[in-house]
């Protein structure tokens, strides 16, 4: 078990232990049902505060083999499934937030390579006998290990867009992109591969090359529409559950609409509002 390869499910105990908690573990369904497809590369992009980075925690918690994670789902949806157990903690994981590898004082440009050497350093830790160098390029590490195991991985990358929103540095946008494609395109170890962010993978002109992603947006929601924000339905018994007044809640967080109509509530500004019982 490490921080990045095959990481724990502590992220996602703890959003199980709050005092609000809403159960989209069913999501887990769509992305078992895009493994080893074509259709594997994902980019789900929402607003800030929308539940990414909580449906990051689940995934991980549920597909990595570093952790044991079945008492953790026994009471959720998604164990009501028949192929619960079929990928439950059986799969190797490399889990990233990219706000985290920046350092204090130092600029975007350590970023890339602090990132690599950390996830080297844990494959080395996780898979001694195969990674006994950690001077070579990560897609080859990871090429030998999957050679050698016949293991796939399933990568996360939560906020991969924070290098876009925080630094206009266009060489620098470049290369991350293209490392990314060199990473992930046509590379036989990649089961899944899950991205977050704010903006939509396809955006950019330098993105143009991140065409194999899938996005899952605001506007185009796919499989995925049930699984970020609440719905109105959800509130209303959060509403009851709390004894808080739903209209009240709705004039105030109910902020998005689907493009079918249906409205979608930001789920940090719910929670807060029922945790601290105030508006």
């Amino acid at each position: 078990m490490g921080l990045y390869v095959n990481p724990s499910n502590e992220a996602f105990k703890e959003a199980l232990n709050a005092k609000v908690y809403i159960d989209k573990s069913e999501m887990i369904s769509v992305t078992n049902s895009l493994l080893d497809t074509e259709q594997k590369f994902m980019c789900v992009s929402r607003p800030r505060r929308f539940g990414k980075t909580m449906g990051v925690s689940l995934l991980v918690a549920y597909y990595s083999k570093g952790c044991d994670s079945k008492e953790l789902f026994s009471n959720l949806k998604i164990a009501k499934n028949p192929d619960f157990e079929t990928h439950l903690n059986k799969h190797n994981v490399i889990s990233l937030s990219l706000t985290k590898f920046r350092e204090a004082g130092r600029g975007v440009e350590t970023l890339l390579p602090t990132m690599i050497n950390e996830i080297k350093r844990e494959l080395k830790e996780e898979f001694p006998e195969i990674v006994t160098r950690t001077d070579k390029p990560l897609l080859i590490i990871l090429s030998e290990i999957y050679k050698q195991t016949n293991e796939k991985f399933i990568f996360f990358i939560d906020e991969w867009d924070y290098i876009f929103r925080e630094f206009p540095k266009r060489k620098i946008q470049e290369e991350y992109v293209d490392y990314l494609i060199v990473l992930f395109k046509g590379s036989p170890y990649v089961k899944l591969a899950y991205l977050t962010g704010v903006l939509p993978v396809k955006k950019h002109n330098t993105l143009s090359a991140m065409s194999c992603f899938d996005e899952y947006s605001m506007v185009h929601l796919g499989s995925m529409d049930k699984y970020f924000g609440f719905s109105e339905d959800e509130v209303k018994a959060l509403c009851t559950k709390y004894n808080r007044d739903f209209d009240e809640i709705k004039a105030w967080y109910n902020g998005y609409i689907t493009p079918d109509g249906k409205p979608i509530f930001k789920p940090r500004s719910v929670i807060k509002s029922l945790e601290e019982s105030k508006l």
